[in-house]
């Protein structure tokens, strides 16, 4: 799946899902649901993107977020997911 071509457009809003690994049902614990929206907050601050929904499922994330600054969202989803591994 990582040869997928991505399109992406400045000033444009994106519909985001990432799975756990395996749909491993991580979410189901509330520490890990904190953990992950601490995250997405600490690099909203940092890599200045707008998030305007989201829903944790047990065993995977929807987000509907705009890249504002300069990072595109490829490279702000790869920092969340890198961050939140780190953490749990």
């Amino acid at each position: 799946m990582g040869n997928i071509k991505r399109h992406f457009e400045a000033g444009y809003s994106y519909f985001v899902t990432t799975i756990a690994q395996e749909r491993y049902p991580i979410f189901k614990d509330d520490k890990m649901c904190r953990i992950l929206l601490i995250t997405i907050e600490y690099y909203k601050l940092i890599l200045d993107y707008k998030i305007y929904a989201y829903c944790i499922m047990p065993d995977h994330l929807h987000l509907i977020l705009r890249p504002v600054g300069k990072y595109d969202l490829s490279y702000i989803m790869r920092m969340i997911k890198r961050k939140f591994c780190k953490k749990v």
